[in-house]
């Protein structure tokens, strides 16, 4: 996943130079990479090789909040 500053001016649109901000997983396929609302963090699902694709996949929020303290 890569970055790049984008600069608007009167001329036109500049972009600067593509930095590397994470690698995703090569997998032969697309991962299915989900930004979160505020654009901080990003959920990238990984398949494990050699397993069937799951037709869906349940994420659970706020788990720790059900250890019990």
């Amino acid at each position: 996943m890569t970055a790049t500053n984008i600069e608007l001016g009167p001329d036109g649109v500049r972009a600067g130079r593509p930095q590397t901000r994470f690698r995703l997983p090569e997998t032969g396929a697309s991962p299915y990479v989900q930004p979160s609302l505020d654009g901080q963090h990003f959920l990238v699902y990984e398949p494990v090789a050699g397993t069937a694709r799951p037709d869906r996949m349940v994420v659970v929020q706020n788990w720790a909040a059900g250890l019990g303290k």
